[in-house]
């Protein structure tokens, strides 16, 4: 998961906080994210984040990275309830569903 996120800060030439940080607040049913910076150039380069827009690519790349084992509830909500998803569930349950499929 690190190289993932080192590569694509250093192809985009910003930080991995920033990649992160983007990443997070593009997720489905996140709505805001709390970070802590210890000086002021932390902060700015946190805050720099709102402006990163990653790429469809950039951003499969950290999901598969990124994706847990399908552990209880999810293998189950993958399989059983696909039909009734939970709004801020749904965009992850395909995911689920194939780490499963894979064994």
């Amino acid at each position: 998961m690190i190289e993932v996120l080192v590569a694509i800060a250093e192809d985009r030439q910003v930080s991995v906080a920033q990649v992160v940080l983007s990443w997070l607040l593009a997720r489905p049913g996140i709505t805001g994210a709390v970070f802590g910076a210890r000086t002021e150039e932390q902060l700015h380069d946190d805050l720099a984040a709102v402006d990163l827009v990653l790429t469809a690519d950039e951003t499969a790349r950290i999901g598969e990275a990124t994706q847990p084992a399908a552990q209880y509830p999810f293998w189950h909500r993958a399989n059983l309830a696909t039909d009734r998803p939970d709004p801020g569930e749904a965009p992850y349950l395909p995911g689920y569903a194939a780490k499963v499929a894979q064994g």
